[in-house]
């Protein structure tokens, strides 16, 4: 539809609520959603064609499952590890040195659709299958990281 119309799009940013000021003038609405785009703090997620034409994202939940992706086949107990808490911080807006063992994904406020979208990034990066009540059934960080390790380190 954009083609259809001439416009050609070049990438698609999504942002926190509130990162960009609502205004009466344009001129300054156009000014600051430039300066919120400046500070990626704001940002949850960039979206753009890549070179060949397929999509390609950028945030912190796409660098977790990149990183993750990457070690396919050869994971080490410290890769699930990094994903599950980098993942787990991006999602919940923590530093992922907050992401402890001992407190439940309910007590950090995961909802279902965050625990559906954690399963599909999950799939997408080890390319084995999971479902999302696993976040509900393995409820901590420590019972999680057990589960993914017998599952996928060789």
């Amino acid at each position: 539809m954009l083609v259809h119309h001439g416009v050609s799009l070049t990438r698609v940013v999504l942002v926190h609520s509130g990162t960009i000021r609502l205004t009466t003038s344009g001129k300054q609405r156009r000014a600051a959603t430039h300066e919120a785009l400046a500070v990626s703090d704001g940002i949850t997620c960039t979206w753009h064609p890549d070179a060949d034409g397929m999509n390609a994202f950028a945030g912190p939940r796409a660098d977790a499952v990149a990183a993750l992706a990457a070690r396919r086949g050869r994971f080490a107990p410290a890769d699930l590890d990094s994903f599950v808490r980098r993942w787990m911080a991006a999602a919940l807006k923590l530093d992922p040195a907050d992401v402890s063992d001992g407190i439940t994904w309910a007590d950090f406020g995961l909802s279902s659709n965050m625990a559906t979208e954690f399963a599909e990034d999950l799939e997408v990066a080890t390319g084995t299958p999971f479902r999302a009540e696993l976040l509900f059934e393995r409820t901590t960080l420590g019972a999680l990281l057990d589960h993914l390790e017998r599952d996928l380190v060789r």
